[in-house]
């Protein structure tokens, strides 16, 4: 919906500010947007919103998202503003678009919000990429038809925040690791290591200035990070210019962003000096104590940058802080030696501390140890500290305290330790020789520490973990328990359902076939034969019926066998159109074919595609039964399927050959559309559909590698497009659409010396087996029969079983034998005797896959059956073994 004629922004958004007036000042003609008043109004009230709002807020319209902010926002694109007003996002952002170009499309795509935070996003600012930091969020704007056709973002930046998060936490950071280190050299590597990679800098460097003529600076082991060189040693600051050294010694903090343009160091002196040591930018920090320069840490970076004023700080404090840590480490270096048993005294934890000689047994009492343990000093001296130790432990820790004394080495162990009162307690023990003056092991300072009730929380701890993890196990198990119980009973009620539709369908055309022979045996007494005529038609036609239920039935579960090939599409719709499909069609209905050039060959069973097509067509022709222009379109083309559409259609991404057929109905409502592909749904009338139509069109295209598509319009018709997958191969000639299955059957054989030939007939139904020795016999071939596998056996073997000249057999009989197993019995005694099985049962649950002519194990006879099919099929399996013969009629 477009804005009423002459409408204006101020009408939409009353709030005055800058970026209105520019947006209503602005020639929106020259762009793709058009005139302001000809807007939709899901735009003018975007505007709306984002103008009135006091916190940052854009908006981005159209296909290539061209851009509106209000003043709050103004200035995120710096010095971009006002050139951005109106621009495409990808022109305004085309440095940061590879980050936040998919954030976009995700939006536009799935119409999902987007929203992040501390994104880091690298900007490019006054001629330099800044890394900068961000929260924002990206919102849908859905026109008045619900698609996607804008972005809401809103969003500030917080680049000073994390820095200064980021600094605080390098500090605490800096803290712990300066804490325990003594050694000077230690204090300034690792500061220096974490300044430089906290700041990304090339090189961090801390020295000492000389004392007299304050200008050669000193450095022994400064930090890179591997692309420039450590300046090592001492260097004259007076190199870099008189300015430089006059700030350094004035205590100044050096700040240069390029070295180039700066102009204390624009004198080319300076500029050489710099690009000798591959630096262009620059923090020092000078350290003035007691009124003279005496220390100095820089920051160097090869490339220009803007350092931000939290960064020169934080450098001017670390500097401080080796300073101090430095002193102190040199403090303490100095108190060391002195201090070396108080040390070792603390670092034994006191809590019950003692001392013993070189040599390792007590020659001394130890009041702290006695009092403990409650032992006297004559159950301690010597080695006697051992029998307070559990039984369990004490042979290992006598080993552990005799290596340490012998090893002169740190001394430690955990283990029970019996208090005055009996009771054991968990006790770490550690112990550290002490050298006297020539640097021998003089004596040795322990102390052991109480850590039962550790062990204890530990033990405990442990406990309730293994506990906590049977409850869940014990859950998990039931949880699926649950779901198997779920899923079994969703199976039974789609059984139910399943069964219940075939029952109804069922006793319709049961319903037809005995009504119709009834009423016709009575006119047949009657004489009537024109009327008996017409009912035998009506019978034949429920059996047909129903023998297509059953056919759909095996397709929709997916049991029927299917010989998929490489197949001309074209050519098959072709072969259908001049017969099938226009007998089908009807005279009232127009077919029209657009055949797409160069179409690849698909992977498919070419009758069941073929079948699917032609199920198509049908309803095509029942959808516009009413409709005054009738005409069903088939159509070909070539598809490539992305990612995106494959996942939504359950199929994988690649080539694909598209049949869309079209008809010009009445279209298929919405609610229905979401039951399309059950089965037993129908919209037809009652007796116009058994609901199977498509879902076995559904469930062959699956089968297939495929998926059918469903686009439709009430009141101008539907579209189904099934895809397939691209062959890898030629397809071989399609044959012509088939003019009727009982066309060429010879009525009349004999094998090929003359004589009638004889098939055996194996079938446990009798009227199943009086129907196909009737058409066999009508047909001029001699017929035996038997009921089962081992009486057909039998019949062999015997001398009249010599003229058998094919086994026709069910596959499903009493007796133990199958008649696969029966088949291939007989292919063991007489390999040379044709074999044709038939069967009610799906293929696929019997052993059976697809057919002889297909490397099947045996030719297979669907069950039911009329005349044609079966002589068809046993003039296929016998070839050219029986010739053209008078009727001859068996009465065996």
């Amino acid at each position: 919906m477009s804005a009423a004629p002459g409408a204006a922004l101020s009408d939409t958004c009353p709030a005055g500010g800058g970026m209105a007036a520019r947006i209503r000042g602005h020639d929106w003609a020259a762009t793709p947007l058009g005139p302001l008043p000809s807007w939709p109004s899901t735009l003018r009230s975007a505007l709306d919103l984002c103008l009135s709002a006091a916190f940052p807020t854009a908006v981005y319209w159209g296909p290539d998202l061209r851009l509106f902010y209000n003043d709050a926002w103004a200035p995120i694109p710096a010095e971009r503003h006002p050139w951005a007003l109106g621009r495409p996002a990808v022109e305004v952002w085309s440095d940061i678009w590879e980050v936040v170009g998919p954030q976009f499309r995700h939006v536009l795509e799935t119409g999902e919000g987007f929203s992040t935070f501390e994104q880091m996003l690298p900007i490019r600012r006054g001629g330099r990429v800044q890394e900068t930091f961000w929260n924002y969020s990206l919102t849908p704007i859905r026109g008045e038809d619900g698609t996607v056709t804008g972005v809401l973002n809103q969003g500030h930046e917080i680049t000073d925040q994390v820095h200064a998060t980021r600094r605080q936490a390098f500090r605490l950071d800096l803290e712990r690791r300066l804490r325990d280190i003594g050694e000077p050299d230690d204090v300034i590597a690792t500061a220096q290591a974490l300044l430089g990679e906290h700041l990304g800098a090339n090189r961090v460097g801390y020295g000492e200035v000389d004392a007299g003529a304050l200008r050669y600076f000193t450095t022994t082991n400064n930090w890179t990070d591997g692309t420039v060189p450590p300046r090592h040693g001492t260097h004259d600051l007076e190199a870099f210019g008189p300015e430089i050294l006059g700030a350094l010694r004035r205590g100044e903090t050096l700040v240069i962003d390029d070295v180039r343009a700066d102009p204390r160091t624009a004198m080319p002196r300076a500029v050489a000096a710099f690009a000798a040591i591959e630096t262009a930018s620059v923090v020092t920090s000078t350290l003035l104590k007691n009124g003279r320069m005496q220390a100095a840490l820089y920051v160097h970076a090869r490339e220009p940058r803007s350092w931000a004023r939290g960064d020169v700080a934080l450098v001017e404090e670390v500097a401080e802080r080796i300073w101090s840590a430095v002193e102190r480490a040199n403090a303490e270096a100095a108190l060391r030696t002195s201090e070396e048993r108080y040390r070792s005294l603390v670092e034994a934890t006191a809590a019950i501390v003692w001392d013993a000689p070189a040599s390792g047994a007590f020659e001394e009492p130890q009041p702290h140890w006695s009092a403990f343990t409650g032992q006297s000093w004559d159950e301690l001296k010597g080695h006697g500290f051992l029998d307070a130790i559990h039984p369990e432990d004490r042979d290992r820790v006598a080993d552990l305290w005799a290596r340490a004394v012998e090893t002169r080495s740190p001394y430690e162990a955990e283990y029970r330790l019996r208090r005055r009162d009996g009771a054991y307690r968990h006790m770490l023990a550690r112990a550290v020789p002490i050298p006297d003056k020539s640097g021998a092991v003089g004596s040795w300072i322990g102390s052991h520490t109480d850590v039962h009730d550790l062990r204890v929380a530990e033990a405990e701890l442990r406990r309730l973990n293994e506990t906590l993890e049977t409850q869940v196990d014990n859950r998990t198990a039931e949880l699926l328990k649950a779901e198997e119980a779920l899923r079994q009973a969703q199976k039974m009620e789609a059984i139910g359902q399943l069964t219940g539709g075939v029952a109804h369908d069922f006793n319709n055309l049961l319903t037809v076939v005995t009504g119709s022979l009834d009423i016709a045996r009575r006119s047949l007494a009657a004489g009537d034969e024109a009327r008996t005529q017409r009912l035998i038609d009506n019978a034949l036609k429920g059996a047909q019926r129903a023998a297509a239920l059953t056919q759909r039935l095996l397709a929709f579960s997916r049991r029927q066998p299917l010989a998929p090939r490489a197949v001309d599409v074209n050519e098959l719709v072709t072969s259908m159109g001049a017969d099938l499909l226009a007998r089908t069609l009807g005279e009232a209905i127009h077919l029209e074919t657009d055949a797409a050039l160069d179409l690849w060959p698909a992977v498919a069973d070419p009758n069941q595609l073929e079948n699917a097509i032609l199920n198509l067509a049908v309803n095509g022709r029942d959808a516009m039964a009413e409709r005054a222009e009738a005409r069903l379109t088939i159509r070909t083309a070539n598809r490539e399927i992305d990612a995106g559409i494959a996942a939504a259609a359950g199929i994988a991404p690649g080539r694909y050959v598209e049949i869309a057929v079209s008809d010009t109905g009445a279209g298929i409502p919405p609610e229905a559309m979401t039951r399309i592909f059950e089965p037993f749904y129908t919209t037809k009338e009652q007796g116009k559909g058994t609901g199977l139509g498509l879902p076995t069109v559904f469930g062959f295209m699956k089968q297939s590698g495929g998926t059918v598509l469903i686009d439709s319009v009430v009141g101008s018709g539907t579209t189904v497009k099934l895809l397939l997958p691209v062959a890898e191969t030629k397809p071989a000639a399609v044959p012509v659409a088939r003019q009727g299955l009982a066309q060429g059957v010879a009525e009349d054989v004999r094998r090929a010396d003359g004589g009638p030939l004889t098939v055996l007939v194996v079938e446990d139904q009798e009227a199943v087996g009086d129907l196909a020795e009737a058409v066999l016999v009508d047909a001029g071939y001699r017929v035996l029969r038997a009921p089962d596998g081992p009486r057909a056996l039998a019949i062999l073997a015997d001398p009249a079983g010599a003229e058998v000249g094919l086994l026709f057999s069910d596959v499903v009989m009493p007796g133990g034998m199958s008649g696969l197993d029966l088949a291939r019995e007989v292919g063991r005694r007489r390999p040379d005797l044709p074999v044709l099985l038939t069967t009610g049962y799906a293929h696929a649950s019997l052993g059976l896959h697809g057919d002889a002519s297909r490397g099947a194990e045996y030719p297979v006879l669907d069950k039911p059956y009329r005349r044609y099919d079966l002589l068809a099929k046993v003039r296929d399996v016998l070839g050219d073994q029986a010739a053209p013969a008078r009727s001859w009629r068996s009465t065996g």
